[in-house]
């Protein structure tokens, strides 16, 4: 898969360019480290909006989701650290803690240490073949991944991000790191990068893998 995003529109807007009154009429802004990876004015956009909702008390979501094609393990690091603070919930790989700011141990260490630099009310922490780990303020959560047949790997990490958000935003965090882990699992069994489902459907699929002795038919 190429994504040849040099160039393209999204990548010359600039702050003026938002109509922020539609923009955080909304009830989670959710950015990741991808967007202020492809240019300088994307990189200013992102600052904007990370301030202008934090102004407006718009709760914020930041999923680090490094990429390095786009810029250095050093400059998102850097970037992360300086901008990225006191966001309501803070998403990051553990391959991604350990290279980008030397992170490691235990899931629990990690999570702590995540919080810490990101000043986050929550964080959930992918584990790869070993679920997610998420901490709300005060209580780890963790759930282990589903066994899958694997199709396709693309779209996994974001499958399981959209799950942890709409738990969060139903005021259920610890069911929104099983309906990630669902979602990831679908995402792994399918081809493309993109899952599209719906809550009944998400319910079945959560009864289906959860409940033992469960049948749909």
């Amino acid at each position: 898969v190429i994504y040849d995003r040099a160039d393209s529109c999204v990548t010359q807007v600039t702050p003026d360019q938002i109509n922020w009154d539609v923009l955080l009429d909304t009830r989670l802004v959710h950015m990741t480290g991808i967007t202020p990876a492809l240019s300088a004015e994307c990189r200013a956009t992102t600052e904007a909006i990370l301030e202008r909702a934090k102004a407006a008390g718009v709760p914020i979501s930041f999923d680090v989701n490094y990429r390095a094609k786009l810029w250095s393990l050093g400059e998102a690091a850097d970037w992360i650290k300086r901008s990225v603070h006191d966001v309501d919930l803070f998403l990051c790989g553990q391959g991604d803690a350990k290279r980008l700011f030397g992170i490691d141990g235990t899931p629990e260490a990690i999570v702590d240490a995540l919080a810490e630099l990101s000043g986050a009310r929550a964080v959930a922490v992918t584990l790869g073949e070993a679920g997610v780990i998420g901490w709300d303020g005060s209580t780890y959560y963790q759930e282990t991944a589903l066994p899958v047949r694997v199709i396709d790997r693309m779209g996994a990490g974001d499958a399981l991000a959209v799950g942890v958000l709409h738990g969060w935003l139903m005021g259920e965090f610890a069911f929104g790191l099983r309906c990630g882990v669902t979602l990831a699992a679908l995402a792994l069994s399918q081809h493309g990068d993109a899952v599209i489902t719906s809550p009944d459907e998400l319910v079945a699929l959560l009864e289906a893998t959860h409940i033992i002795g469960t049948v749909q038919r």
